[in-house]
């Protein structure tokens, strides 16, 4: 597709450039202005629970453009519990959270205001609360992932396998023993087995509680949703929301200084460290492995577009990935003002007319294969 296809205000280009001396990257950049004739989301597959490719999201939606999103869990870690497909770490769509913050973690948090995309990195958390019918209340620990095993470790907590405290994710996430997690129509149409003393309350699409179910796990009706605990959070289920009942989650995504309304951020998507910030490469990118790899990384200028940048890697002779601070260095050069590093490695993906436009290799020299992926980043017709 060229520049001339695409809506007044996006625009989409591919060029390679030079790193140093023999170390080639191929380049893969999107603008969105503010006042771009096109929406700008993201989406999952079929079901969170399972994960799709980029080009099956891009065809399935109509975009224009589509780049791969958040980090994701696999059921192939450590504990066998993952889910593939399930984000980690903030993720929103249509101002509806489908998966926690990592607190504190950026993200990419896109809006509209006035009729105009907004497009901004933050530092964002999740509040998100349940309050049952008799009045009591509580956090929900969790949304869209397996109760008792947190896979981005939000609180640096225990790791699963029981290795001592970790405040970043890792093989098998961490493990919580006291627990509510919502499962939202978007899971899927069932939800994960628990152990023997969980418990789950499955909803109606108008919240009414129809029944518990002990153990945890099953078919969930359409349109309906659960609330599923473990340990103190099976308990506290079993004590204030029983059938008949209609409890009530609130949740919003807030944003240091202040506390932003969900209503006002349409799409989030979270990331593991900050490239830039005001400019300047900021000190989160130096904590990640320094090794250059395919990046997925978005951003913000200082007139508001929205970039998002792809850097092909693991090919020595076309393209060899780049470094958290040369992908940094690299936004910086496009325009970008703030920047979060996304999901990158084998899931750094772009389609364009719903066909695959980069090179996605899971191994050095390996085949160009496109990975599933949790989400994407789409740019839809207006």
């Amino acid at each position: 597709m060229t520049g001339a296809e695409l809506p007044t205000g996006v625009r989409y280009q591919e060029f390679t450039r030079y790193l140093g001396a023999g170390r080639p990257v191929r380049l893969h950049v999107l603008r969105v202005a503010p006042d771009a004739r096109a929406r700008v989301t993201a989406v999952h597959g079929a079901a969170m629970n399972r994960a799709d490719t980029v080009s099956s999201l891009a065809r399935r939606t109509g975009a224009l453009v589509a780049f791969n999103g958040t980090y994701f869990d696999v059921r192939a870690d450590r504990d066998g519990r993952g889910h593939d497909g399930d984000p980690i770490g903030l993720y929103a769509e249509q101002g509806k959270v489908l998966s926690e913050a990592v607190s504190g973690r950026p993200a990419l948090l896109l809006g509209r205001e006035h009729g105009r995309l907004t497009a901004r990195v933050a530092e964002a958390s999740t509040d998100v609360r349940l309050r049952a019918a008799d009045g009591a209340g509580r956090e929900l620990d969790g949304v869209n992932r397996v109760a008792g095993r947190d896979p981005g470790c939000r609180a640096g907590g225990r790791t699963a396998g029981g290795a001592g405290p970790v405040a970043r994710p890792s093989g098998g996430g961490c493990a919580e023993g006291d627990e509510v997690v919502q499962f939202t129509t978007e899971w899927g149409t069932r939800t994960p087995p628990g152990p023997a003393d969980s418990t789950e309350v499955v909803l109606a699409a108008d919240g009414t509680a129809l029944r518990t179910r002990s153990p945890a796990g099953g078919p969930v009706p359409a349109d309906g949703w659960s609330l599923y605990g473990v340990g103190r959070g099976a308990a506290w289920l079993r004590a204030h929301v029983p059938p008949g009942t209609r409890p009530v989650v609130t949740e919003r995504v807030t944003v240091p200084p202040g506390r932003t309304p969900l209503g006002t951020i349409g799409t989030a998507l979270g990331g593991s460290a900050r490239l830039l910030r005001a400019g300047a490469v900021d000190a989160d990118a130096a904590r990640l492995r320094a090794e250059a790899e395919p990046r997925t990384v978005a951003g913000a200028t200082a007139d508001g577009t929205l970039l998002l940048l792809a850097v092909d890697g693991r090919a020595p002779k076309e393209s060899v990935g780049a470094t958290p601070t040369e992908a940094a260095r690299l936004a910086r050069s496009l325009g970008a003002v703030d920047a979060v590093n996304l999901d990158g490695g084998g899931s750094t993906t772009v389609a364009v007319a719903g066909h695959l436009r980069n090179a996605p290799r899971g191994t050095e020299n390996g085949p160009v294969t496109e990975r599933r992926v949790a989400n994407a980043i789409v740019v839809l017709p207006e």
